[in-house]
């Protein structure tokens, strides 16, 4: 009998499917060269000192060393985007990290265009300071580095994470791997009484110094590629006017006016990093546009914002934002409690809301005390996962010394990836493309309810991983006293916050009585699992948005090719694994070929979410006629002494509330166009990608949970309107009449 079954299996369908999977997989390993003929990157660090001592500074070196023949790119010339290398400094405390620098490029042909490029090995560095406060006997440096190397054609974006340790001394000692072979490229001088101006001609630079032979190198691609400047000498000073670009045969955009004016100027005799305010006719350019002529009835001052080093000046990390909130335990109690039944209404928790309705269905007109085990068992999943989610947060805030926040898992692309690849499966398996345990549930009722109550953890575990980028009423409060208290405390104030997650549903199955009214178990179920199965797809679609922010189009491209390899591994495992099928069906095709399968798809997912880089991780500048200015240090106790009103959004990419509030408030036409925006300045504090600066500066407002905005007085002497969670119109014109907006 058995052999008569395998005989009438589609044996010619099944081999189809394995020649055109195992083609797919042969072409995509085809396209990015095998392991044994790939171009590998070398990469390493370089510090300056081998000892530090406190209160020095140094610059940490980034070697990357290309293959022959291949390149990575300063500036594009032929495409809109560059992927530049990158270069990302974790720190302990009493440790600040500056600005990535850059050496001077090269220039390089493709395809007839000129770029700017690196060549061979390249050196890139980044300031460190070691503050009199650093506590430590060692300083250790986890870096990120990142690059895309070219030639005929480019390689995906590549990832590494970089570690170095360095012991602290009483005086600092040069490492004996330094050599000035490190520092040739970078700027060696620095031009004074410097400004950078649009007119219809072109972008000028003017300064002090003389220069001969003066070269270029224009980082953002503002002025026309390889133009040799007009030069002027008058009054003393040197003027160089470089015509604006008009894009090429390959890049048909015209590259757009930024906030500043950025590049290499290199002469004869220096080489001097330049990094200005871009002004037009005297007022600085703070919104992207594109190079045209302005009629006159339109110019207006636009604020002129100084640099980074100097508005860094202005900034204190220990002075708390809001004084004396006065916070205790029992209101953090109470806030968890409360926040976690709220947030069932959230977006994020609304897929786990279908899990739950089929769960009370199936089990109406069960033995009451299975159903209060259920409730149990969910309640259970979430403390679970809620002691490991803050094992793991104390964790990172233990090692690195850093401030942590809720959902800053979120900034993290295998993390992202994982939940993604959670929802998806859990959408195949309501949709019936799969059961789990389809074999042991023949075998007897006992194995069978042993698999449901492992399903009712699972769901518990499922609600926790969904619910860590939400935040809602009462919880960021709440969430921010957690993470500032010792871990024990902190493991109790979870305990409360998934105990209120987990209350309605322990409500409904402690009492069956709530639960009479839903319909009784039937074949109509099948049909509700299935259009169900559509809200957990729609979440994982949702994440992909945060993937993508962090990863780019390229590596969502290549985590949705993962999906599908992932769910042919699921209709593998629930179309052979069947109970009724012999065991050579079910062990080779039904878990066998499954299992290879699925290992290459998890494989092509680990690959999109660390080899991809996006090139630009942020929220939008530009919000229905709002113009952000990035957060920096220093830059709203900038804009409030010069007399501004300043409203500050602490938001993500990965953030479900703070999207609703950007299209509730932000997005209102009517709020937008009301507000005076010559006196009130908007500025984002994007935390889309970890920023240990932002998150440190939203600890000011003990606070950890997104989103937040703060509305600031010009008045430094009148306390700051917080506003968290989702926020309204009425809300926000509140904010603003309270600092006399």
């Amino acid at each position: 009998m058995t052999a008569f079954f395998i005989h009438s299996l589609p044996m010619k369908p099944i081999f189809c499917t394995l020649f055109l999977f195992l083609l797919a997989l042969t072409s995509h390993a085809q396209l990015l060269g095998s392991s044994g003929d790939s171009p590998e990157t070398k990469a390493s660090l370089i510090p300056e000192f081998s000892t530090v001592a406190k209160g020095e500074s140094f610059y940490l070196y980034l070697s990357l060393e290309h293959p022959p023949g291949w390149y990575a790119y300063y500036y594009n010339n032929t495409l809109s985007s560059t992927i530049r290398p990158s270069f990302d400094v974790v720190a302990p405390e009493g440790v600040s990290v500056g600005a990535l620098e850059f050496p001077v490029p090269t220039i390089k042909e493709s395809f007839g265009i000129p770029s700017y490029v690196f060549i061979g090995k390249t050196y890139y560095r980044l300031p460190v300071q070691v503050t009199d406060t650093f506590q430590g006997d060692t300083l250790t440096l986890n870096a990120a580095a990142g690059w895309q190397i070219c030639k005929e054609s480019c390689l995906p974006p590549e990832n590494k994470e970089l570690s170095l340790t360095l012991p602290i001394a009483q005086r600092s000692s040069i490492n004996p791997a330094f050599s000035n072979d490190l520092t040739k490229g970078f700027s060696s001088s620095e031009l004074t009484n410097l400004q950078a101006q649009y007119s219809a001609d072109g972008l000028s630079l003017t300064f002090a110094e003389s220069a001969t032979n003066p070269k270029f190198y224009d980082f953002d691609g503002q002025t026309a590629f390889g133009a040799v400047p007009t030069v002027t000498q008058e009054n003393g000073k040197t003027t160089l006017l470089l015509p604006l670009d008009q894009g090429n045969d390959f890049r048909t955009e015209i590259t757009p006016l930024q906030e500043n004016f950025r590049g290499y100027l290199v002469t004869d005799t220096s080489t001097a990093w330049i990094d200005t305010p871009l002004q037009k006719e005297g007022a600085v350019i703070t919104e992207k546009q594109a190079p045209k002529a302005e009629p006159e009835s339109t110019k207006s001052d636009i604020l002129t914002l100084p640099s980074d080093e100097e508005l860094a000046k202005l900034y204190d990390p220990s002075v708390p934002i809001l004084q004396g909130s006065g916070y205790t335990i029992w209101l953090a109690l109470g806030g968890a409690f409360l926040g976690g039944i709220l947030l069932n209404l959230m977006p994020c928790v609304f897929p786990v809301l279908s899990l739950k309705v089929l769960s009370f269905v199936e089990k109406a007109g069960e033995e009451s005390w299975k159903v209060r085990l259920h409730g149990l068992l969910f309640t259970l999943g979430v403390v679970l996962s809620m002691w490991a989610l803050a094992l793991a947060l104390f964790a990172v805030k233990q090692t690195t010394g850093q401030s942590i926040n809720w959902g800053q898992q979120m900034s993290y692309p295998t993390f992202v990836g994982v939940v993604i690849i959670i929802l998806f499966l859990f959408g195949l398996n309501m949709a019936g493309v799969f059961e789990f345990g389809t074999k042991l549930t023949s075998v007897g009722g006992t194995t069978k309810t042993k698999n449901e109550y492992t399903g009712t953890i699972l769901s518990g575990v499922l609600t926790t991983v969904i619910a860590t980028p939400c935040s809602g009423p009462f919880l960021g409060a709440a969430m921010s006293y957690t993470l500032s208290q010792p871990l024990f405390i902190a493991l109790v104030l979870f305990t409360v916050f998934a105990l209120g997650i987990s209350f309605p549903y322990l409500l409904l199955s402690f009492f069956p009585a709530l639960t009479s009214k839903l319909p009784r178990p039937g074949a109509w179920m099948e049909t509700l699992k299935v259009i169900l199965s559509f809200g957990m797809f729609a979440a994982a679609a949702f994440f992909m948005q945060t993937f993508a922010a962090l990863t780019g189009g390229a590596g969502l491209s290549f985590l949705i090719m993962a999906l599908v390899v992932i769910g042919l591994a699921a209709y593998f495992y629930g179309h052979w694994s069947l109970p009724h099928l012999s065991k050579k069906v079910r062990f080779g095709l039904g878990f066998g070929l499954s299992l290879l399968v699925l290992v290459i798809g998890l494989g092509m997912s680990w690959q999109a979410a660390t080899k991809y880089k996006a090139p630009l991780l942020a929220e939008a500048k530009e919000t229905k006629g709002i113009t952000w200015l990035d957060w920096r240090p220093g830059i709203v106790e900038y804009l409030r002494g010069k007399g501004y009103h300043v409203w500050v959004d602490y938001t993500a990419v990965w953030c479900a509330t703070c999207q609703v509030n950007k299209k509730v408030v932000f997005g209102n036409e009517d709020f937008v166009s009301s507000l005076d925006k010559s006196k009130l300045i908007f500025v984002k504090a994007d935390m889309t990608n970890h920023d240990s600066v932002i998150t440190t500066d939203l600890a000011r407002a003990e606070r950890v949970a997104i989103p937040v905005n703060i509305v600031y007085a010009p008045d430094t002497g009148k306390t700051p309107i917080l506003l968290e969670n989702l926020i309204t119109v009425d809300d926000a014109k509140e904010a603003l009449g309270k600092i006399n907006f």
